[in-house]
């Protein structure tokens, strides 16, 4: 609307303009005027005519002012109102655009966030993935390496096992054939000695029995001899008493304890009166050659010690021989009971 206002307006001052200008051509081309221009002598423009013009020149130029004044008043009005309408749209504008940039940045700080959250919650997933894989790996692992561990252990204690098995039975078999091998070498040397040994057994058997046979041949006719003699001087001498009537205190000593009486020798030694070790421990020369002669075994009182065997049993001590007798190791030795001399 204003701008139909301001063309009204211009047309206006056209118009009067227009108006100034014909009346000044018609001043200065007019016949009979009689006046110079601008009512100089000769200027063909009357004083009246310019006045004339000066004031419609003056009231448009006045009309042209108002009325332009006016439209500047509106222009300016309007131009507030279009700046104030400006103004609230740009401020309207900015916080519109301030807002959609504030949500924008709220959102994308959200958008940020929920990915930083997001790539967090993703890394941390992946780091417990890749923690439990690797932790599984070296499970997986120490679990492999023990079980190859234990594999390689079973095996060496296998292989371990299975030499000293073989080693065994190798030194067994060694071992069984050396002994095999010694066996037979000694059962061939047991087998030569027997058969050496039996040779010369037998050869010393015969010489033996060969000796034996004359040394009993010898004996024999010695014995004969020996017993003619002293039958002929038991005859020509009476005997003397050596014995005791009885043994001491009714108890007479165990005589087998010497070695080389028996029981018989010992009923025989009780019948000459011989009870006690202490008696035979002190006989002469003399008492053991009579002895001798009734016992009918020359010198085996001197061979066996009689009398040292007597002596050591007198004192309480012992010998070997004894200590077998008292064990019943000796069947031949027994303890004798002494009877009274005359009764059987």
């Amino acid at each position: 609307m204003h701008y139909l206002v301001e063309l009204i307006l211009w047309l206006l001052l056209a118009f009067f303009i227009g108006a100034i200008i014909a009346c000044l051509l018609r001043g200065l081309f007019g016949a009979g005027s009689g006046e110079g221009m601008l009512g100089a002598p000769g200027s063909g423009v009357s004083r009246k005519t310019a006045a004339g013009a000066g004031a419609a020149a003056a009231g448009a130029a006045g009309a042209a002012g108002l009325m332009s004044g006016k439209a500047d008043d509106k222009a300016a009005e309007r131009a507030a109102a279009e700046k104030a309408a400006a103004e609230k749209a740009a401020a309207e504008k900015a916080a519109a655009e301030k807002a959609a940039a504030e949500k924008a940045a709220a959102e994308k700080a959200a958008a940020e966030k929920a990915a930083a959250e997001k790539a967090a919650a993703e890394k941390a997933a992946a780091e417990k993935a890749a923690a439990e894989k690797a932790a599984a790996e070296k499970a997986a692992a120490e679990k492999a390496a023990a079980e190859k561990a234990a594999a390689e252990k079973a095996a060496a204690e296998k292989a371990a096992a299975e030499k000293a098995a073989a080693e065994k039975a190798a030194a067994e078999k060694a071992a069984a054939e050396k002994a095999a091998a010694e066996k037979a070498a000694a059962e061939k040397a047991a087998a030569e000695k027997a058969a050496a040994e039996k040779a010369a057994a037998e050869k010393a058997a015969a010489e033996k029995a060969a000796a034996e046979k004359a040394a009993a041949e010898k004996a024999a006719a010695e014995k004969a001899a020996a017993e003619k003699a002293a039958a002929e001087k038991a005859a020509a001498e009476k005997p003397q008493a050596y014995g005791l009537s009885g043994p001491i205190g009714g108890k007479a000593d165990n005589l087998t304890r010497i070695k080389g009486i028996g029981s018989k020798i010992n009923g025989i030694l009780n019948d000459l009166g011989i009870y006690h070790f202490k008696q035979i421990a002190n006989w002469t020369e003399k008492e053991i050659e009579w002895v001798d002669e009734r016992l009918k075994f020359k010198g085996r009182i001197e061979r066996e010690d009689w009398v040292g065997q007597a002596r050591l049993l007198a004192e309480g001590k012992e010998t070997e021989f004894s200590r077998r007798v008292d064990k019943g190791e000796v069947a031949t030795s027994h303890t004798h009971t002494t009877k009274a001399p005359g009764k059987k």
